[in-house]
């Protein structure tokens, strides 16, 4: 992480030591600069810093301090001045320059840090909020009504937005000094005087609801002195204690709509006029609300004799037609009970050919000359088909609006005819780097002059819309979040003419489906290897086998003889080193799965750095300190050795030159004071291994990341050796611990719980083996393993059988008149593998003990085996003492 750079300004020479020695053992990077004039002005406003730190009182040779603060101000990064003390020239100072703050003399360098980080701290809070206002003061300009806010004790307006200049003519400054009384008609502030009179009295109810609000049509003076319309929706203001103290809210000019209401009503006499030509019908109903008139048009309309409504009433004809419809029907009967006009009534009708007809129904209701209820006086008309076009608009545009929302992986950006941009989705302000407000309007060819597109790319693309319908493209991108691949598809906009009006582009961010192709193709290539890797480790198995037999029986041999027993156990170990390497290969190719054993860290560690020295170059130094004595863990040692190959390739990785890696062991007893400083440790006896290098290191935010999957800082990493590490060491009930900083190195610490068991001890001297008279049946498919395990077991006194596949030695099970006392089955067997051969040889022989024997490890199928019978597992390579003592434990009824 960058260091915080301080820019001091400061011509006392003892003074800026001072400042300078501090601030660096704060760890700041420190900027000088002495003020003398003007002419260093400039200089001060350029210098980069995070901070400008300077005293309160300046000397100078030309100019004013005033200038210099002034110049300094508008630097846009925040200043910190330092005093004897903090009086009025000093509040005033930091009145006029907008300082974040000040420090007195005599501080600390803790202080002087703590000061540094507070300013920079409330510079940046108070640029976020400067920010958020400059927005909230856009979206009050931009808004087209009125906002306003009005004192509640003198009803003067304290603020109004600038769209009462558009609406009402008058400036918001002018309106502000303009009387309340003087604003609307004398009917309209009467109206406002009786509704605040009422809210008023509603404050003084029990449990009225604080936030609602009040919505009144009044006519307000424009500045020209015409009145106009607006819909007004009020509500009160309210300080700390919720108590009511001013009115807040937004007018709306709704002249137009005032007008078209007027306009309506004169229509509607109109159409009384020309009844007997219109399309609808109409009806009166007379005083006890029964029809008394139907047009003629109502048999057209419904598809009745309109001589059937006459004499009854509405509540006999329609209540029981559609039941979903009750509720609005029962509205409209207690209108009609209250005498009250309605508008839009909207019903369903069924004729009697079953048709559906959807009608809108108006209703007046009539008074006679003493103003007694006289009837209703309607209009109904048949609104079927604009009603379904509604619904159909309505499904088209909420099902458009669907596609548009559920389109979030998509950027999406029109144009017209000319090119002018016309529309850009979020998801395209992402990746084209530009905002809405910053591209529209602006036309394509701008935009790829100063990308530097090509015109002639630009100009196939359009060619190929119109010949084609549709362009697509692909490229990548420098975004925020790297080298990105996109896939662009532009077409053309159409109106109902099939005429282009516009064009329309597609973009979608395809860099993890591309990243997943990579990905399955590496997966594709690891199982060809896995599988190559699990064939070739089976028959190397094999072949150990052969060898550690063969070296057994000569040791046999040449007992006495001291040299040829020193190179046949040379040769035993090699064998058994190579059975390890094919065991790795098996883990590898079987998944890496989890095979724990007693395990001796400092042995493991020493073997890694053996065989895999190469990881280490010349320009890095291996140090290894390894305890003495290490106690044992239980662990599986292909993931340890995972887990030191990774952690020493990252410590390689992070030094870019000369460099050391050290790795450490010890025992350590985690006590209370551990748990102290290391909470997740758990109490006990544990093995620490810790892998040091002293190279770049890592800032904070990237150590909280680095075991995460897929995360890596370098540019093709994949992410994946820590998040590895992570998991086997969380699997071993283990914890890992990390120390770094940037250009001090990195120190990885491992605990592993110990174990009190002891690790298992091989028999001293072969020929110590007790012997036997038994008879064996051998069966694998490899001739070699039949060979030397028999030459062993017939070494010691066994009689032998051989099978060379599962169906063999069934066979010979079945048809043998001799007894079978053991049987070590092979479990991968071309024809009749092991596991399809146990149940038959326990058929036949159900007195015969069965040894499973394998190459893999004890899998799935091996372990139903043990559980149904089998009375031990070996596994491959195997030595001579390991055959001997497994065939004497299953005859002796040992295992």
């Amino acid at each position: 992480m960058p260091k915080i750079k301080i820019l001091v300004i400061e011509n006392n020479r003892l003074t800026a030591d001072l400042l300078n020695e501090r601030l660096v053992k704060a760890k700041f990077a420190v900027v000088q600069c002495e003020p003398s004039g003007r002419d260093m002005f400039e200089q001060v406003r350029k210098q980069p810093a995070d901070l400008i730190l300077l005293p309160v009182e300046l000397k100078l040779d030309t100019g004013t301090p005033d200038e210099l603060y002034k110049n300094i101000a508008g630097a846009e990064v925040p200043l910190l001045f330092y005093a004897k003390k903090a009086d009025e020239s000093l509040l005033h100072l930091l009145k006029q320059t907008g300082a974040a703050g000040y420090i007195l003399q005599h501080y600390s360098a803790d202080e002087l840090k703590t000061a540094i980080e507070f300013a920079i701290d409330k510079f940046d809070s108070e640029k976020e909020l400067r920010n958020t206002a400059k927005k909230h003061q856009l979206l009050i300009a931009e808004a087209s009504d009125i906002l306003w806010v009005t004192d509640l004790k003198t009803l003067k307006t304290t603020f109004s937005s600038p769209a009462i200049e558009k609406i009402l003519g008058y400036t918001p400054a002018e309106d502000m000094a303009l009387p309340m009384e003087k604003k609307f008609t004398s009917q309209s502030f009467a109206l406002i005087q009786k509704a605040l009179a009422e809210e008023l009295a509603r404050e003084q109810e029990k449990g009225v609801e604080l936030n609602r609000s009040r919505t009144l049509e009044l006519q307000q003076y424009h500045k020209n002195g015409t009145p106009v319309w607006t819909e007004v929706h009020a509500r009160f203001l309210r300080d700390a204690d919720n108590k009511a103290i001013g009115l807040i809210g937004v007018s709306r000019d709704i002249s137009e709509r005032k007008t078209s209401e007027n306009e309506l009503k004169k229509s509607e006499q109109r159409f009384k006029d020309f009844a007997r030509i219109a399309s609808d019908y109409y009806w009166e109903l007379d005083a006890d609300l029964r029809y008394s008139y139907i047009s003629e048009h109502y048999h057209e309309l419904v598809g009745k004799d309109p001589e059937l409504l006459l004499g009854k009433t509405r509540q006999e004809l329609y209540l029981d037609l559609i039941h979903e419809e009750k509720q609005q029907w029962m509205h409209l009967f207690n209108l009609l009970d209250s005498h009250k006009p309605f508008k839009n009534f909207i019903y369903t009708f069924i004729r009697p050919d079953g048709e559906k007809r959807i009608l809108l129904n108006h209703g007046m209701p009539l008074f006679d000359e003493q103003g007694r209820f006289a009837g209703y006086r309607g209009v109904e008309s048949d609104i079927t088909k604009f009603h379904n076009a509604q619904v159909a608009l309505k499904e088209k545009t909420m099902m458009l609006d669907n596609i548009m929302r559920s389109a979030t992986d998509f950027g999406i950006a029109t144009t017209d005819l000319d090119f002018h941009i016309t529309y850009i989705n979020p998801i395209a302000e992402e990746i084209f780097g530009y905002k809405a407000e910053e591209i529209l309007g602006k036309t394509v060819k701008e935009l790829h002059a100063k990308e530097n597109v090509s015109n002639a790319a630009f100009l196939t693309a359009i060619k190929h819309v119109h010949e084609r319908g549709v362009h697509k493209y692909a490229y990548e991108r420098e975004t925020a979040l790297g080298l990105r691949n996109f896939e662009s598809r532009l077409s053309g906009i159409y109106n109902p003419q099939e005429e282009i009006t516009g064009y329309s582009l597609f973009i979608s961010d395809v860099t993890e489906r591309k990243n997943a192709e990579k990905i399955m193709l590496k997966a594709s290539r690891m199982e060809a290897t896995a599988t190559l890797a699990a064939g070739i480790a089976h028959d190397f198995n094999n072949l150990m086998v052969g060898v550690l037999g063969n070296a057994d029986l000569l040791k046999m041999r040449f007992h006495p003889e001291p040299e040829t027993m020193d190179m046949l156990d040379s040769i035993a170990a090699s064998a058994s080193q190579a059975g390890e390497l094919a065991q790795q290969l098996l883990s590898f190719a079987r998944g890496g799965k989890y095979q724990p054993r007693n395990l001796d860290l400092n042995d493991m560690l020493r073997q890694v750095f053996k065989r895999d020295k190469h990881i280490f170059p010349p320009r890095i130094r291996l140090e290894t300190r390894f305890t003495s004595k290490l106690w044992q863990v239980f662990a599986d040692p292909t993931q340890m050795s995972q887990v030191i190959m990774n952690l020493c390739l990252n410590a390689v990785e992070s030094i870019e030159k000369n460099g050391i890696v050290s790795v450490t062991t010890r025992n350590i007893d985690i006590g209370e004071a551990e748990l102290a400083v290391q909470p997740s440790l758990k109490p006990g006896n544990h093995v620490q291994l810790s892998v040091n290098d002293n190279g770049k290191g890592m800032d904070k935010p990237t150590m909280i990341r680095i075991f995460e999957p897929f995360f890596s800082t370098k540019f093709q990493g994949r992410g994946l050796g820590l998040a590895a590490v992570y998991g086997i060491i969380k699997n071993h009930d283990g914890c890992i611990f990390v120390d770094s900083a940037p250009g001090e190195g990195s120190r990885f610490t491992l605990y592993f719980p110990a174990t009190t068991s002891l690790p298992e001890k091989r028999a001293g001297q072969i020929s110590q083996l007790p012997y036997g008279v038994e008879t064996i049946l051998l069966i694998d498919d490899e001739s070699l393993i039949l060979d030397v395990s028999a030459r062993i077991l017939q070494r010691f006194g066994y009689q032998v059988i051989f099978a060379k596949n599962g169906r063999e030695a069934v066979q010979i099970a079945e048809n043998s008149f001799d007894p079978i006392h053991l049987a070590i089955l092979d479990m991968g067997m071309p024809v009749l593998s092991g596991a399809e051969a146990f149940p038959l040889l326990l058929k036949a022989r159900p007195k015969m003990k069965v040894i499973i024997c394998s190459g893999y490890e004890l899998d799935k199928a091996a372990r139903a085996m043990l559980d149904n019978g089998a009375v031990s597992f070996l596994q491959k390579p195997f030595q001579a003492e390991d055959l001997v003592k497994h065939v004497r434990q299953a005859l002796d009824g040992q295992v």
